[in-house]
């Protein structure tokens, strides 16, 4: 049957505090929790509503960057019948009538405006306010196939890196989807549709009808959820966005006010390659056409190159440490084991040898050298296998506890992915992370790391504490840029990280690029803070804009 009102007033909110359905928040319950008065009561506990119609439209003004100067709103004809009207607001109304300006407004757009979309009398469609936005929308309208294309994007977009309680499912009320991306920061209208693009290509639905909300120049309005569809009279609520399932007025509401705006950071490295695809994309236009088959020219991302990244321990400490492993190597009878396992160690991961065979045949060629001079007794061709299975064991059990000296490569991508968490702190942090991941390389992308190594390299000239690594790592983890092994109680953390001497292990949740085309050089060691080699390279990857946005200073 066609509604053509939702009478919110009669849906309960939960209180925040106890969680009891209240159809409005009031004075009575405040005295419950111990309050004279109920402003005393929103103001202890930081609630700015008291029914669910204020809280609905308040986290819709806060998730959408609404342009409160021009909308499109639904107007009712005839029963069943809504037709849509475009409104500006002018500060001189009536000289704007007199030029002929049909869609002029005294009154911009209002609280009760909103009021009147949430119940369904007057639905909404609205503008970004400014250059950029902070959602960006796919309007899903295949009609009989707009369930399963809503799929297919859903599922691109987390397989491009964007995890799915970030992509939110709206129904339209009629046959087709929304599908909301809400950070908490803006991009401009270009790059939002330089991924749409990308993600649709990915999903494989280039011919299919999805426009994007908003357009490149934001002509076209979109429309808020949670209001009736004027035709159907359908509720045009949030869905599950695995199945679709449809969720009703209380839940869609409730799903309203739980949606977390997404870390802008995150969409950085799909904006990189949304751009490179769109790069091949006009060079493939620019190719003469060939009959002969084309090389797949892989993407390639600018990069800057890191020399001298020690960040465990100096030179001199290397220095000293093989030294001291030299001189004392063959000393005595059955030192040749415990020797030639630490050279195996030193080799691998310290002179760069990344080959099996390769390290095999340096342990039996130093062991040939040593037999001759009389400091071992067993020859090398009684060690073979034992020194593969040295070489094994370095390869596969010790990657990721010891420093390889090599040039690390940080790609636009990383830059862009690292400078998108909003917290400075927990930035900082993550910065130490990708420096360490990849001085520290494992196949399987854990590395250690101690809380004393990460205060190092953030120690000038703030030192980050302890207690702030800890809070830093929660954030980070929750939020999807990291996992870790931290311990479930503090008991569990007490056996595995104090008591068995064991550093925690990082993985970072970003998919690096393989290929990358160095632009510059610079020079890092264990005396210089990496904040310093952040801005550095953000200076040389990123454009003056995108620095000034980030407000990213030395």
């Amino acid at each position: 049957m066609y509604q053509r009102q939702i009478d919110l007033s009669s849906y309960p909110v939960p209180c925040p505090v106890c969680g009891e359905q209240l159809v409005c928040i009031n004075a009575t319950h405040a005295r419950k929790h111990g309050h004279e008065t109920l402003s005393d009561f929103l103001k202890t506990h930081g609630i700015d509503y008291k029914t669910l119609l204020q809280r609905s439209r308040k986290k819709l003004t806060q998730l959408y960057n609404i342009d409160r100067k021009s909308w499109v709103v639904g107007y009712e004809t005839a029963v069943g019948s809504i037709e849509y009207a475009r409104q500006t607001y002018y500060t001189d109304y009536r000289a704007a009538r007199d030029k002929g300006i049909k869609s002029a407004t005294p009154y911009p757009l209002t609280n009760t405006m909103l009021h009147n979309h949430l119940n369904g009398s007057a639905p909404l469609a609205i503008f970004a306010s400014g250059p950029s936005s902070s959602y960006f929308g796919f309007d899903v309208d295949s009609k009989e196939l707009a369930a399963s294309h809503t799929l297919k994007l859903v599922d691109s977009l987390e397989a491009l890196g964007i995890p799915r309680q970030y992509v939110h499912v709206s129904f339209s009320g009629s046959k087709g989807y929304h599908i909301d991306l809400l950070i908490d920061g803006k991009m401009s209208f270009e790059k939002w549709n330089d991924i749409g693009e990308y993600v649709v290509e990915v999903a494989g639905l280039t011919d299919e009808s999805i426009e994007f909300r908003p357009g490149r120049k934001n002509g076209q309005a979109y429309k808020l959820p949670l209001t009736l569809h004027p035709k159907t009279g359908n509720f045009a609520g949030f869905c599950d966005n695995r199945t679709l399932e449809s969720y009703d007025i209380v839940r869609s509401h409730n799903y309203l006010f739980d949606i977390e705006k997404m870390p802008q950071g995150l969409l950085f490295p799909l904006l990189a390659r949304s751009r490179q695809w769109k790069r091949e994309q006009v060079e493939a236009k620019k190719r003469p056409p060939s009959r002969a088959a084309r090389p797949v020219i892989e993407p390639q991302e600018m990069a800057v190159a890191v020399t001298s990244a020690n960040l465990l321990w100096s030179a001199e400490d290397k220095r000293d440490k093989v030294e001291r492993w030299c001189n004392v190597a063959f000393d005595g009878v059955g030192t040749r084991y415990n020797a030639m396992k630490h050279i195996a160690i030193y080799l691998w991961h310290e002179q760069g040898i990344e080959d099996e065979d390769e390290l095999v045949a340096c342990l039996v060629e130093i062991n040939d050298r040593e037999y001759t001079a009389g400091r071992v007794r067993t020859p090398s061709h009684e060690c073979v296998n034992e020194y593969r299975a040295f070489a094994r064991w370095v390869i596969n059990e010790t990657d990721g506890f010891y420093v390889r000296e090599r040039e690390l490569m940080i790609t636009q991508a990383e830059i862009q992915w690292v400078l998108g968490v909003t917290d400075i702190k927990a930035r900082d942090m993550l910065w130490a992370l990708l420096l360490s991941s990849k001085a520290f390389p494992s196949k399987s992308g854990w590395f250690y790391r101690t809380s004393d190594a990460l205060q190092k390299m953030l120690s000038k000239p703030r030192k980050i504490c302890r207690e702030t690594i800890a809070v830093k790592r929660r954030w980070l983890t929750e939020r999807g840029y990291i996992e870790t092994t931290a311990a479930a109680s503090k008991r569990e953390f007490y056996v595995n990280h104090i008591k068995q001497h064991r550093p925690m292990r990082y993985r970072l949740l970003f998919d690096h690029p393989e290929h990358s085309v160095v632009l510059k050089t610079v020079f890092y060691d264990h005396e210089m803070d990496c904040r310093n080699l952040l801005c550095e390279i953000a200076a040389t990857l990123l454009p003056v804009s995108e620095l000034k946005l980030l407000k990213l200073t030395a």
